[in-house]
């Protein structure tokens, strides 16, 4: 599995392919708010969270699970105002440099 491409590699393809048939969820190596955003601009329709909540539970339990949300919505934020958009629909590839 070292030389699988990473699922943000193989998005594009995936959206170009279903995007009008299907809701795109991307899962896979998410692990701060500027990756969610990568994901949104590059057609995904929701992006999972796996080990970050998780860990924010084992931490801390329900207020850790909060507080891991708001750190990545905050990145999340951060990163559109640098990008100079303000809603998630305004996320387009042109956003990303590659």
């Amino acid at each position: 599995m070292d030389g699988s491409p990473s699922a943000i590699e193989v998005l594009p393809e995936v959206v170009t392919a279903v995007k009008q048939q299907l809701t795109i969820m991307v899962d896979s190596g998410f692990r701060r708010g500027s990756d969610l955003i990568k994901a949104i601009a590059l057609g995904a329709d929701a992006v999972w969270l796996g080990r970050a909540p998780v860990y924010g539970l084992a931490a801390c339990g329900e207020q850790g699970i909060i507080a891991v949300l708001t750190i990545l919505r905050q990145e999340m934020e951060r990163t559109m105002v640098l990008l100079g958009v303000d809603r998630l629909c305004q996320l387009h590839p042109d956003c990303l440099r590659r």
